[in-house]
């Protein structure tokens, strides 16, 4: 994910990214910082997905990029 994307997920947990001003540091709590990675995680499975999904709608000899789109999802289920 980039940095933009990632201070995005930040800012839908509800958390401020200041822009670095000297002296003051920023900092998740634990419990904040795992629900901000599985967001994350989350959303990068499921961006990784509908790639396959779109590579899926031009292979019309195969169906690995289902199989594999669909092995992603049922990932994130666990």
């Amino acid at each position: 994910m980039t940095e933009d994307e990632v201070i995005k997920l930040a800012q839908e947990k509800g958390r401020e990214m200041p822009t670095d001003p000297p002296g003051v540091e920023f900092f998740f709590y634990r419990e904040e910082l795992i629900a901000l990675v599985d967001v994350a995680v989350k959303a990068q499975r499921e961006k990784c997905a509908k790639m396959l999904d779109e590579m899926a709608a031009q292979d019309k000899h195969s169906n690995y990029y289902v199989v594999a789109a669909k092995a992603i999802r049922e990932r994130g289920n666990k």
